[in-house]
């Protein structure tokens, strides 16, 4: 009884942290980037780059909703593509609410194949495979920023991940040996079925899929930049300094991410000679295309879902 009260207690707290924090974070931005300079590359975009940033997000997305669907097919989950985009669209409106955008796991929800336990088994490891491609492409620059144990500590992640993948057959077995009987280990075992499924050609398949996902998401970038006005600017300053962004976009410390991924931008471009407030309009526009339209056409497809329930 006393834990019940307390649980919504908690929740608050941590609530009213992540808004103090927010607001700090959103605070300090302010304070370096001039907000009217933002105002002032919204209004007179180069529309060319800008349309090629837009047109990129479909194929970023397409990219996405093959992995996703690939990943099913190969546990027996057997979806339409166009299911298991809906599906993918609607764990992104779930996510966009949730810390680390973990709710991103409830897509298994509005499976049609109602395979929900094993669904969102899929789900994990399609985010484990976003976690280690977007870890992999931060090294390219990642010593420009970090410390040398750190990099050898992403180094190491990513190893470390790609092998366990790559042996995740072996790991299971073991980790069924330890789960608790009942109906709990039952669908703890539903959730890790896929893998038992996860070959070597299947690893290395995402894997490259993810990875040109995400080369995807630095193009946009690279047109953002140039949309907002620094024409000058090389696709190795992005390539370098932008996936340390969507990492650090990861930490669940502010509502939304809010400020963490366009301070970490500033930073990480402005060793680039690429201004505050050129790297702030890249980011949030980035963010509008690629997270905020997409997680709106996921409501949609929650509230259809809904209604035919």
């Amino acid at each position: 009884m006393i834990r019940d009260r307390f649980l919504p207690m908690k929740k608050k707290i941590l609530f009213m942290i992540k808004l103090l924090v927010t607001a700090l974070v959103v605070a300090v931005i302010i304070k370096k980037v001039d907000f009217s300079q933002i105002k002032s590359t919204f209004v007179h975009p180069n529309l060319f780059f800008l349309s090629l940033a837009s047109i990129l997000m479909l194929l970023n997305f397409g990219l996405k909703f093959l992995k996703w669907h690939y990943l099913l097919q190969t546990c027996s989950i057997r979806e339409t593509f166009i299911d298991a985009s809906k599906s993918y669209l609607a764990g992104l409106a779930m996510g966009i609410v949730t810390p680390a955008r973990a709710g991103e796991v409830g897509r298994a929800l509005f499976l049609k194949n109602r395979e929900r336990l094993k669904g969102s088994g899929v789900a994990i490891v399609d985010k484990i495979f976003d976690l280690i491609g977007i870890v992999l492409l931060s090294l390219c620059g990642a010593q420009i920023f970090i410390s040398p144990g750190a990099y050898i500590f992403l180094l190491m992640f990513v190893v470390g991940g790609i092998v366990l993948l790559l042996f995740s057959g072996s790991f299971h077995t073991l980790l069924t040996r330890f789960l608790p009987g009942g109906s709990l280990g039952s669908k703890v075992k539903q959730i890790f079925t896929v893998l038992d499924h996860l070959s070597a050609r299947v690893v290395l398949t995402n894997l490259l899929i993810t990875v040109v996902m995400f080369f995807v998401v630095l193009l946009q970038c690279y047109f953002l930049v140039k949309t907002f006005h620094h024409p000058a600017v090389s696709f190795n300053s992005i390539l370098f300094a932008y996936p340390l962004v969507i990492v650090a976009n990861i930490l669940p410390i502010t509502i939304g991410g809010l400020g963490v991924r366009e301070g970490v931008a500033v930073f990480t471009l402005s060793i680039f000679n690429i201004p505050g407030d050129v790297a702030v309009s890249a980011t949030l526009y980035l963010f509008l295309i690629n997270l905020v339209l997409p997680a709106l056409l996921g409501a949609l497809v929650i509230v259809g879902s809904n209604r035919v329930n």
